[in-house]
């Protein structure tokens, strides 16, 4: 790994923080060639790796991967482009982390209808739970009211047409009685 500023200086107090060797830019300018990667991250209005330092490097074929971390860019996106530098850019990173974005918040909303069924489900199991006992003794309220119904009627077979006919009201009012 290879630190380069404009002032070796400073180049050099942060290549012995991390561990790298150091280099001034106008030497790095010189001669571009020889690296793998190269990220650059400083400030500035004008790339600091130009058309014609991009061609150099261009030219050696040894094609780095060029990380420009600048904003505006730290090198010339055009002419990486034309000539075939393959340059990864603030844009580039923005729109793919942007995409992302896009993806993962559409697997949030399929995750939230997902979520929101088994809600549902759960609800109505919590419903049907809560209500269970509530419906056990309105049954056997009715089953009581049933049995006291079906006690008023004639015990001698004999039911009359009369007796079939009051035999609801009654049974209204036995049911009213099991409450």
């Amino acid at each position: 790994m290879v630190i380069v500023n404009r002032t070796l200086e400073l180049a050099q107090e942060f290549a012995v923080e991390v561990k790298a060797d150091a280099m001034s830019l106008d030497v790095f300018r010189k001669d571009p060639t020889g690296f793998d990667v190269i990220i650059t991250a400083v400030g500035g209005a004008e790339p600091v790796l130009d058309r014609s330092l991009l061609k150099r490097l261009a030219d050696t074929g040894t094609n780095p991967l060029v990380i420009d971390l600048g904003v505006p860019p730290n090198v010339d996106p055009e002419g990486a482009e034309d000539l075939g530098v393959l340059r990864v850019g603030m844009d580039s990173v923005i729109a793919d982390a942007a995409a992302g974005r896009t993806a993962k918040l559409g697997q949030l909303a399929n995750a939230r209808v997902l979520i929101d069924e088994h809600l549902e489900r759960l609800r109505s199991e919590y419903a049907i739970r809560e209500a269970a006992p509530m419906l056990q003794r309105l049954t056997q309220q009715y089953q009581a009211a049933a049995v006291e119904s079906l006690r008023r009627l004639p015990r001698n077979g004999a039911a009359t047409d009369e007796a079939l006919r009051q035999w609801p009201k009654a049974s209204r009012a036995a049911w009213y009685m099991c409450r």
